[in-house]
């Protein structure tokens, strides 16, 4: 109904098929479908429908509708880095399968945790994953799964992770595009568009862009890791910060925050302690 009346009021929503919804996942958790992502297949066809109807677009903006856009910053961003082979965005470089991680990558000192007996003899029930992996899979369902028997949902930690790298053919994904949201340049968009039929789109969207990209020479990577792109301080999550001067994108904003911290007005963004989004000229 929301999508109904957004189409009729304003008539700027693009039909592209494919499923509705996803299954309810964990946030931020990579996972892979039995059939395609709705996300990764609207970014996919949604990409193929821009390549044929807005085919002179020189950047596309890939957002998240609960992000805060500074669309001037943005320009500036893109009137220094930008070029037809842009990818923009919070970049990620992380392995999809992580069993066999070093506990002395995760413990400094490491000692406690590789000398600790209560982990060790819990962790020798998982013989095919390492130490440190199996550390990773306790934290994992503690943040996701908590009140679940601890030694299932570690077991099915291990069966996800090892999909995952199945179905992506690699333990490690290739640089990505955290999912608040990106920017491609025009090639990148068209290369996209071209081969939507043929790509995959059963894995979390972001990931995916990373392994969509591999083939394509020449990408031009900028990154907004700084406090360009981030989440907003209220979510407690690695990506949050207060907004600044510098922030372009803040994601994960609900109808209060938009209430609250948005100034219509000036369309800055105040968050955090004493934070806002406005630069001089802006306030």
């Amino acid at each position: 109904e929301a999508a109904q009346r957004e189409q009729e009021q304003f008539g700027d929503l693009v039909q592209v098929g494919g499923p509705d919804s996803d299954p309810t996942v964990a946030r931020d958790a990579t996972y892979v479908l039995e059939r395609p992502a709705a996300r990764t297949y609207r970014v996919a066809h949604g990409s193929k429908w821009l390549m044929e109807n807005r085919p002179f677009a020189d950047y596309v903006m890939y957002l998240d509708d609960d992000s805060y856009l500074h669309i001037p910053r943005l320009f500036k961003h893109l009137e220094r880095d930008g070029s037809p082979s842009l990818a923009m965005g919070f970049l990620m470089e992380t392995d999809l399968d992580w069993s066999g991680t070093n506990v002395c990558d995760l413990c400094d000192p490491c000692g406690p945790c590789r000398d600790d007996e209560g982990l060790q003899e819990f962790c020798s029930q998982f013989p095919d994953m390492a130490m440190g992996g199996c550390i990773m899979a306790i934290q994992n369902c503690h943040i996701f799964n908590d009140g679940e028997d601890l030694p299932s949902c570690v077991a099915g930690k291990l069966v996800g992770i090892r999909g995952l790298a199945e179905y992506f053919g690699s333990k490690t994904a290739p640089r990505w595009l955290l999912g608040m949201g990106w920017v491609f340049g025009r090639r990148i968009v068209q290369y996209i568009g071209h081969n939507a039929d043929f790509l995959k789109v059963r894995g979390a969207a972001d990931v995916m862009l990373g392994f969509w990209l591999v083939p394509l020479e020449g990408v031009g990577y900028v990154t907004m890791n700084n406090g360009q792109f981030h989440d907003h301080p209220s979510k407690i999550s690695t990506f949050s910060k207060s907004c600044s001067p510098s922030s372009v994108l803040v994601h994960r904003m609900t109808t209060q925050q938009w209430e609250e911290d948005f100034d219509a007005d000036t369309c800055t963004l105040a968050c955090g302690e004493g934070g806002s989004t406005a630069g001089p000229s802006e306030i």
